[in-house]
């Protein structure tokens, strides 16, 4: 797997397994009981990942948190949520914590 030069490959299956764990967790809430949730942990250019899946059919929402940065980290690393808003055609409900620091 070579999605990520700057981070080893025991951290990338570390925190593969910490997000599947939390995204099962989420997924199996009572409150969610009725209705159909697909998830899936990805690696690289996430936004074109996410569009390629949406465009495939059957989404009706996609859901996603952002972090929220802006100023130079934003433009270091990108903002899957921006151009998920701007090229997406399904809809999109995105949540996030916009208070922290970057």
């Amino acid at each position: 797997m070579m999605c990520c030069l700057w981070l080893s490959e025991q951290r990338i299956e570390t925190e593969t397994t910490v997000a599947t764990d939390y995204l099962r967790t989420i997924a199996t809430l009572s409150v969610l009981d009725r209705i159909q949730i697909t998830t899936e942990i990805a690696h690289g250019l996430l936004a074109k990942y996410i569009l390629a899946a949406a465009s495939l059919g059957g989404i009706d929402l996609t859901v996603l948190s952002s972090h929220g940065r802006t100023g130079f980290t934003r433009w270091v690393l990108g903002s899957v949520a921006h151009t998920l808003a701007h090229e997406n055609t399904q809809s999109i409900f995105c949540a996030g914590d916009y208070n922290t620091h970057n």
